[in-house]
């Protein structure tokens, strides 16, 4: 393990990444001290950290499986027959909405005269 120093947790990470030659992904790391800015610059601390990189898994290929002895169901391409024919839309449905006149309302009942 090694201890890194930084202004900021941020910088000490990617301090770490750079030293140890690895991405930050990989580092494990332990925070000794969190930075402080202190008062009127007086009592600012630094971030401490404690890093290492992760240890890696062994890399183990997972055996392919067996190719299967079962023989493929045969499926049919046809689309499915349906017995019954569509139906044209009934008349009722088919009607338009009566068109809707709209008359303009004025708010002071004195001006009504001029939207008319």
């Amino acid at each position: 393990m090694q201890t890194i120093n930084a202004p900021s947790l941020e910088e000490a990470i990617i301090k770490a990444s750079s030293v140890l030659g690895c991405s930050v992904v990989d580092l494990e790391y332990e925070v000794i001290q969190a930075p402080s800015k202190g008062f009127l610059g007086l009592g600012k601390k630094e971030a401490i950290l404690r890093v290492q990189r992760k240890p890696q898994a062994p890399i183990n290929p997972q055996p392919t499986p067996a190719p299967s002895k079962r023989k493929p169901m045969a499926c049919s391409l046809k689309p499915p027959h349906h017995s019954h024919k569509p139906q044209p839309p009934s008349k009722a449905h088919s009607r338009s909405p009566k068109p809707t006149t709209h008359k303009q309302v004025s708010p002071n009942p004195s001006r009504a005269r001029e939207f008319v």
